[in-house]
C-alpha cells in the first residue's frame, strides 16, 4: 500500500489531480479486499492441517506447521506481487519510451 501510494504520488501524470483522492480510496478498497481473501485463505489452509483434536472448550488445536503453512501464503503472495508490478512497470515503461520516441 505504502509503495503503490508513493507511485502514485509521485507519478500523477497516469491521475488527473482531481482524481487523486478517488484513487487513493480505491488502493484502499482493494487494500481491504485483499486482507479478506488473505484471512479466508488461512482459514481454509489450516483447516486442512487440522490435528483432529480439541481442547477441553471444543476449540480446534493446530500444530505449529499448520501456522507455518498457512500464514506463508503472504509473503508468497508479496513476491508474487511484486514480480508482477515490476513487469508491469517495464512494459509500461518501454510503451511510453517508444511512443514518446515514436512522437519525436
Amino acid at each position: 500500500m505504502l509503495l503503490s501510494s508513493h507511485c502514485i504520488f509521485s507519478r500523477h501524470q497516469y491521475c488527473r489531480s482531481k482524481k487523486l483522492g478517488v484513487t487513493v480510496a480505491f488502493l484502499n478498497c482493494i487494500n481491504m479486499l485483499s486482507g479478506s481473501f488473505f484471512h479466508t485463505c488461512i482459514g481454509k489452509i489450516m483447516d486442512v492441517f487440522l490435528a483432529g483434536s480439541f481442547n477441553s472448550e471444543v476449540l480446534r488445536i493446530y500444530h505449529v506447521e499448520a501456522y507455518r503453512y498457512a500464514l506463508s501464503i503472504i509473503p508468497i503472495c508479496s513476491v508474487l506481487g511484486a514480480i508482477l508490478i515490476s513487469y508491469v512497470g517495464v512494459k509500461l515503461f518501454s510503451a511510453t519510451k517508444n511512443s514518446v520516441c515514436d512522437t519525436a
